[in-house]
């Protein structure tokens, strides 16, 4: 921020009158220290709303990141986690982070920020550990769609998909229809690598998925692996449950889109703003950095220059 200040100085001055110039990085970061969280959330908030709008259908993608430089060893507090609300439509806009508790997950976050998103008629992605029938009431409520991951930790529902899918989808000729079976290829990362996606949406078959609101699509990814020319390939399946319908080529486009909260937003605050190095943590100082890092985050995904 003392480097952009310096290089912008004559921009700024447009703004407001600096008598003595630029602020070094110590005062910056004790009105970073000062500023209290949730109004200044508001504050950053606004400004990407009136950036860019996140358009009606748009998938969002739920997902936690750890500041690891916010570690304070002198007070034993813990590194700083956060979750985000990405919508990846129009070169990237978060719409909300929440902090959560240093001795709790992302499960405990999420209720809080749900709240403050619009989300009907979106569609709203979660990893693993946010799957939970409460989450998905809480989104159905708001009128909106959701995609979440299954692991094995709801153990009936995946006990009930895997011997299911194994023995009556996986091997049926019958099954392989545009709609319901899609496959592709890539070589990215110097890997050669295929998915396939089914997706099974007779619910009658699979009771131990009841309690699970408007649950109307399973799907099955099949993702194999070759790390290079000569290397074994590897085979993992993963679930995933919807409360749409749509075609597998469609599911198998929006469960890669859920990560492009990682590669985007994530990526973007390590690698360009350097988040996980920032040594800031006193008071309020590392939440709200980790708040404002959205902003560069928004002007390096599009096009358009920051002044």
């Amino acid at each position: 921020m003392d480097l952009f200040g310096k290089s912008k100085q004559a921009w700024l001055q447009t703004l407001r009158a600096l008598p003595h110039g630029i602020p070094s990085h110590d005062p910056v970061g004790r009105v970073f220290a000062r500023l209290h969280p949730q109004r200044f959330q508001a504050c950053c908030m606004a400004w990407t709303q009136a950036v860019a709008q996140c358009p009606p259908g748009a998938l969002l993608s739920l997902d936690g990141k750890t500041v690891q430089a916010s570690l304070a060893r002198a007070t034993a507090a813990s590194p700083l986690p956060m979750v985000s609300a990405w919508c990846a439509e129009n070169g990237g806009l978060v719409l909300g982070q929440v902090k959560t508790d240093t001795t709790s997950n992302e499960m405990t976050a999420l209720p809080e920020l749900l709240p403050r998103l619009a989300l009907k008629g979106c569609l709203v992605t979660i990893d693993a550990m946010g799957c939970q029938t409460a989450i998905a009431h809480q989104i159905r409520d708001q009128e909106g769609d959701y995609l979440f991951a299954l692991n094995s930790n709801h153990t009936k529902a995946y006990k009930a998909i895997k011997p299911y899918f194994h023995t009556h989808i996986e091997h049926q000729g019958a099954w392989r229809t545009r709609e319901n079976c899609s496959a592709a290829f890539d070589d990215e990362h110097g890997r050669l690598g295929r998915r396939r996606v089914w997706t099974m949406t007779d619910g009658a078959a699979l009771p131990a998925l009841a309690t699970w609101p408007a649950l109307r699509t399973v799907m099955v990814v099949e993702t194999m692996r070759t790390a290079h020319a000569g290397a074994p390939t590897t085979s993992h399946y993963r679930v995933s449950i919807a409360s749409l319908i749509r075609s597998a080529a469609t599911f198998m486009v929006m469960i890669r889109q859920h990560w492009h909260s990682e590669h985007t937003l994530h990526w973007s605050l390590d690698v360009t703003c350097n988040d996980d190095r920032c040594r800031i943590r006193k008071d309020h100082a590392a939440e709200n950095m980790a708040r404002c890092g959205i902003s560069p985050c928004i002007c390096s995904a599009k096009s358009t220059p920051s002044p």
